[in-house]
């Protein structure tokens, strides 16, 4: 039997890529806004009297005389009911179970 022969194929040259060709990036120049300032009022200017104005003076009136302030009535406290204390205690008991404390009740 006969061996068949293999022939390499042919090596093709593959011309590199060309280099890429960036473009430079465009320079902006900003030129800072200009800030104009008016001059300084030239010093000891003497304004004339046809000019100047007269400030009124204002009218200051005296404070009304304090009045010694009144106590409140004070006023006997209302009885709570037994469900208006019972109330108050539930109302204390979830506060305290919510601020991680607790309550003591002084009878």
């Amino acid at each position: 039997m006969e061996t068949p022969v293999v022939q390499a194929p042919p090596k093709v040259e593959v011309a590199p890529p060309p280099p890429k060709m960036e473009a430079p990036a465009p320079k902006i120049e900003v030129a800072p806004p200009k800030v104009e300032f008016a001059p300084p009022p030239p010093p000891n200017v003497e304004v004339p009297a046809s000019v100047q104005m007269e400030m009124p003076t204002p009218k200051v009136e005296a404070a009304p005389p304090k009045e010694e302030p009144i106590a409140p009535k004070v006023e006997a406290p209302v009885e709570q009911t037994r469900s208006q204390k019972s109330r108050y205690d539930t109302l204390l008991r979830f506060a305290a179970v919510e601020l991680e404390g607790s309550v003591k009740k002084d009878l």
